[in-house]
């Protein structure tokens, strides 16, 4: 309280209008003083006892009674008083000079000096308005008096008028940037109008001056001297008033300031005030974001050492992470709305209360899409982390998911990262862990449908490199499996059609086929692949046009992916060596043409 009225001393009294914590003191002040003054007044009047008599004569001396002091609700009253004495002094200088500038109206004959005194006289009626408000004020110990106005009671609520009360700071910054300028501007425009009227009232006194002759009746003589000396004034008055329009206007000019020192100026006046009030909303927002992030970290620290138990649903942590941050990022705008509003600068408070409405009205815009990337977030959407995603027709796990989720194949190198916005295009669902992510690894040996084999050397999200005999091939990854890979290193078989001449036809569906199976088993056993051999068939196929064909099929496990061409080879060759051992003939494509009944063979010509 004692703050209060000391603040009270430095402050103008025609604008004090809240003591309202006074009259509480002043009551109490009466109640307790008037009581003590009358107990010590007793005390004192009554004589010693006789048998106390010397003992208080010793200790007189000693027990001498201090200086009585004053305590702070006194002081407060007294102050309080001090004030109405200053007020009520106050009151009697204005009351004197509105009657001294009332008496000067009466007398004053120039117009110009009338409308000046007249303007006084409403200020200074206006300032004695003001300290009977702040006397009464003051007296009542600032109570609000609203309730006993029935218009307060009763008004509306206009929105135009707060807003422009709002936004009123922020029009006035704007006006003080181009007081300069446009008071330059009104002077120009000024002294232009008054010369304009200074040359027409010239021309008018010479026109004047014209036509007064001694010749003319006495009374048109008088008016027109009487025209004239009007004219002569108001061209003073026009003078005067364009000869002080060109001071003012010289006295802005001279006053200007360089380009480097009104920069000079205008920095060292940012960083003094608006500047270092906006680093500190600045620093106060930092300071309370980190602080909370800090305080969250702590958490996580303590629970990962299993101090504070952590939430076991993932969807559970989710949520408390997330309105975590945002109470974070709503307790740090607070503060640094406070910090704007305990340093008194409306402007900054008042341009970011209206950033803060823009990204309000902007939120609701996209509130629907906002809800879905919430859910998404919480993992609670249509895509959910650990679960598998198709996505560029590639299938995906979903590692995590944020702002930026993260995809990963377990059979390509490196994660995908995309946005939110992408992800809300796909749908996710559990899978099981013997379902395939890519038909190929790295090392694989593998055949496309063109015949083209080679071995995995890279797969990434973006391409596979196979390595052929000699060159290195790059297919893009989507390219790659609209090509048909064959993973032949998963096991492999090799197929061929052999036919021998029909004149064995006698043996052809059991002798033969037994034969060349033990030819083939043999003859494979020997090579660098035949440990790689699973299984031999060999089967009577078809009567062919010009053969009777066997179908050999040679099973190998995938480690001998690399000689799938030479089991090939090695089969035809087998076969053709176990016919030459047996004198079997190996037909060709043969063409008979049947003549038939009727026809003669004709001798060539």
């Amino acid at each position: 309280m004692l703050d209060i009225l000391n603040g009270m001393d430095r402050l103008p009294i025609s604008r004090i209008i809240n003591y309202r914590q006074i009259l509480p003191f002043i009551t109490l002040v009466l109640l307790q003083a008037l009581p003590a003054h009358e107990s010590l007044a007793q005390d004192q009047n009554q004589p010693p006892a006789p048998a106390a008599v010397t003992e208080q004569a010793a200790a007189a001396p000693e027990a001498a009674a201090p200086a009585p002091e004053i305590s702070a609700a006194e002081q407060q009253v007294l102050q309080v008083r001090q004030q109405l004495q200053e007020i009520q002094a106050s009151l009697k200088a204005k009351r004197s000079e509105l009657r001294a500038a009332r008496r000067q109206l009466k007398q004053v004959t120039d117009e110009s000096e009338r409308v000046e005194l007249e303007q006084r006289i409403a200020q200074e009626e206006d300032e004695i308005d003001n300290l009977r408000e702040s006397f009464e004020n003051i007296a009542l110990g600032g109570l609000d008096l609203s309730v006993f106005e029935a218009e307060s009671q009763t008004e509306r609520f206009d929105w135009q008028q707060e807003l422009q009360v709002v936004l009123k700071p922020v029009f006035q910054q704007l006006r003080q940037l181009t007081e300069k300028p446009r008071q330059i501007e009104r002077l120009n425009g000024q002294i232009s109008l008054l010369t304009d009227q200074i040359r027409i009232s010239q021309r008018a006194l010479e026109n004047i001056s014209q036509l007064i002759d001694e010749a003319l009746e006495k009374d048109t003589l008088t008016r027109l001297e009487q025209v004239e000396d009007r004219w002569e004034r108001r061209l003073g008055d026009l003078q005067r008033q364009r000869e002080i329009s060109q001071l003012q206007l010289q006295t802005l000019q001279n006053s200007s300031e360089s380009i480097l020192q009104q920069i000079r100026t205008a920095v060292r006046d940012f960083v003094t005030g608006r500047g270092l009030n906006l680093a500190l909303a600045v620093a106060a927002y930092v300071l309370v974001y980190f602080l909370m992030k800090g305080l969250y970290a702590g958490y996580l620290f303590l629970a990962r050492r299993g101090l504070v138990r952590m939430a076991s649903s993932t969807t559970n942590r989710r949520i408390m992470a997330y309105s975590y941050q945002a109470l974070t990022i709503t307790l740090a705008t607070l503060v640094t709305l406070a910090a704007l509003y305990i340093r008194g600068d409306v402007l900054l408070l008042v341009i970011a209360i209206i950033i803060l409405l823009i990204i309000l009205l902007g939120l609701r815009n996209y509130l629907p899409r906002y809800l879905q990337e919430s859910k998404l977030l919480l993992n609670i959407g249509a895509v959910r982390e650990r679960e598998r995603v198709i996505y560029k027709s590639l299938p995906w796990l979903v590692r995590s998911l944020g702002m930026y989720s993260r995809l990963y194949n377990p059979a390509l190198d490196g994660l995908l990262r995309l946005p939110l916005s992408e992800m809300l295009l796909l749908v996710s669902r559990p899978y099981r862990e013997d379902e395939p992510w890519f038909p190929t690894s790295p090392g694989d040996w593998v055949m496309m449908a063109d015949g083209v084999i080679g071995q995995v050397l890279r797969q990434t999200p973006e391409i596979v490199q196979l390595k052929t005999k000699g060159t290195v091939l790059t297919y893009a990854t989507s390219n790659f499996l609209a090509g048909g890979p064959r993973n032949l290193s998963e096991g492999f078989g090799v197929s061929t059609v052999f036919g021998i001449d029909y004149k064995h036809q006698a043996i052809s569906t059991h002798l033969v086929p037994n034969i060349l199976h033990e030819a083939i088993e043999q003859g494979l056993g020997k090579t660098d692949f035949g440990k790689f051999v699973e299984n031999i068939l060999v089967e009577f196929k078809e009567a062919a046009a010009s053969s009777l064909n066997y179908q050999v099929y040679v099973t190998m496990k995938g480690e001998g992916a690399e000689f799938y061409f030479a089991v090939s080879r090695m089969v035809q060759r087998i076969c053709v060596d176990t016919c030459n051992a047996q004198g079997w003939g190996i037909p060709f494509n043969q063409l008979t043409l049947n003549a038939g009944s009727g026809f003669s063979a004709t001798p060539l010509i």
